[in-house]
This record gives structure tokens, sequence and C-alpha cells, in this order.
């Protein structure tokens, strides 16, 4: 939601809850600290539940990667491979997670399995950030024909592989969220 009223989960530069929460304007303008959920969303293989074979080691995975709308109030236009949101006052980072990728592009929770990697924080001159970082496995046969995009928010997604991923980036930082790029790393570091 880009609702600037919406009251946001703040939180002290230790992660811990503000009393009352701020609006959603406030948290961007004066950059405060709060909490975000990031979704890693995994390619799962053909043939497979998507998960690794316990006696291989896991491939660098392909992951969802969307194209933020010009209407974002943080990084409009900018690619974003942990896509989340920003945590309402009083709600659960889980259930924010899944209804953020329910309401953007359609997926259900249930068809994924969202699964808690790390919580992390970032701080950068535009965000001050607390985020919760969840990975999940999409199912080979989801296509991104299939996602229904929600065109407040998404432009567009396309599956991508992790080094292309980096690869890009090395020519085009400014296109990237940073914060979802940390995210990206630490679901590949520990997920």
């Amino acid at each position: 939601s880009r609702d600037a009223s919406e009251l946001v989960c703040t939180v002290s530069p230790d992660n811990v809850p503000t009393a009352e929460g701020r609006v959603r304007s406030d948290v961007r303008r004066l950059n405060l600290w709060h909490r975000a959920t990031y979704v890693v969303l995994a390619r799962g293989t053909p043939g497979t539940d998507g998960r690794a074979d316990p006696g291989r080691p896991a491939p660098p995975p392909t992951v969802l990667v969307q194209l933020r709308s010009d209407a974002k109030d943080y990084r409009p236009g900018c690619r974003d491979p942990a896509p989340g949101g920003v945590v309402g006052f009083g709600e659960d980072p889980v259930w924010n997670a899944r209804r953020e990728i329910q309401e953007e592009m359609g997926l259900e929770a249930e068809d994924v399995g969202l699964e808690r990697v790390c919580s992390f924080r970032y701080e950068d001159g535009g965000v001050r950030v607390w985020g919760e970082l969840l990975g999940c496995s999409v199912p080979y046969h989801i296509d991104i024909g299939d996602m229904v995009l929600q065109e407040e928010e998404v432009k567009a997604v396309e599956w991508i592989a992790v080094g292309e991923i980096e690869e890009r980036v090395a020519r085009e930082p400014e296109m990237w969220l940073p914060d979802g790029l940390l995210a990206l790393r630490l679901y590949v570091q520990y997920a």
C-alpha cells in the first residue's frame, strides 16, 4: 500500500518498536527506522517441488525480479530482487509478506511456502530499515503470465539468475534497490 497516511511499524535503531508508530509519509520524509519484509521468490525446477537435493549443493537460484512502478514512494522505476513491503503498525511480518506477494503478484503463500531466513539491518541516505527476509520456492509450472500484477506497485516481473543479476548491478547499480540486493545476497548465503 502506498497510502501516505498508513500507520507504519517504526522502531529504534536496535529494532525495538515505538509505542505509536508513525504515518508512512513521515517515515519517508524523515527517514525513520521502520520494519519491512523482503521475499526472495526462487524458481522451482521442472518435476520437483523446487527444493534442493540434500545430497548435492544447491545451484544459485533464479529469482523473480520486480520492476517497480513509477508511482512508488521509494526508488520508483527500480528493480527489486526481493519484493515485500513496509510493515504496518501492529502487523505480523510474515502476514505482511503473504499479503504483499498476493496483492502485488497474485501469488498465494500456500502455493509458494514462505520460510523465514533472517532479520537484517540496512541504512543509507534514503531508508533506515530492519528487514525480515523470507524465501520461497515458486513451483516451476507457475508462469509469469499466470501472475496478476498490481499496476500501482509493479510494472513488470522477470525471472533472472542470481549471477546475471550481479552482472546487471555492476553495469547499472542505480537501477536496483540496494536493500533488496542485500536481502538477495543474504538469501544466497543463508537459505
